[in-house]
Order: C-alpha cells, then sequence, then structure tokens
C-alpha cells in the first residue's frame, strides 16, 4: 500500500494506468478481448512514460526578494526499457482498434 500512497494522480502518465486498469477490469467484466488489448497498451504506455520521467527537485537560492524555493519538475529522459514499453502499448493499442473495428 505504500506504493499507492505514493502514486501522483496528476500526471498524465499514471492516469494512463489508471484508465488503462479500468478498462481492463470492465472488459473482463463484460468479456471483450479487444478491449483488454486495448487497456493492455494503455497500461503498457503508461509505464513506460514513467520509466522516462524522472523526478527532479532543484533548489533555488535564496535572494533579498524571494525566499529560497523548490522547483520539481518531470524532464522526459528516454530509456531502453521506457520506449519499448511504449512501442509494446501503441502497438496492442493498434491491435486491438483494428480488432474492435474489424469485427
Amino acid at each position: 500500500m505504500e506504493f499507492l500512497k505514493s502514486f501522483d494522480f496528476e500526471l498524465w502518465w499514471n492516469k494512463l494506468i489508471v484508465v488503462g486498469l479500468a478498462l481492463v477490469a470492465g472488459a473482463l467484466a463484460a468479456k471483450e478481448r479487444d478491449l483488454v488489448v486495448i487497456g493492455l497498451g494503455l497500461i503498457a504506455c503508461g509505464f513506460g512514460e514513467l520509466k522516462n520521467h524522472k523526478k527532479l527537485i532543484e533548489w533555488t537560492p535564496p535572494s533579498a526578494y524571494v525566499p529560497q524555493g523548490m522547483i520539481t519538475s518531470y524532464p522526459r529522459v528516454p530509456t531502453p526499457l521506457g520506449v519499448g514499453l511504449d512501442v509494446i502499448g501503441v502497438g496492442l493499442m493498434l491491435f486491438g482498434l483494428y480488432r474492435l473495428l474489424t469485427a
């Protein structure tokens, strides 16, 4: 449960994971295999982007007018695992969408 406490739902890649999990759960209940594949693709893309966005914290020095501050950013630094998960996720989503539209 410690993982869920540190899970920031404001970031778009975390929202992809949550939407993918909800889609997979709903599609499994409705026995829709094509939607399960699309949901798994969303989850893979979400984890790929989670891997590619590292948290960066910078401290700004104090001055006469501004106190010391902290700037938090999430720059995208592509990693082989993150890009691989993105490619797999997009492939799964396209395959699921193709099967959904041609069925």
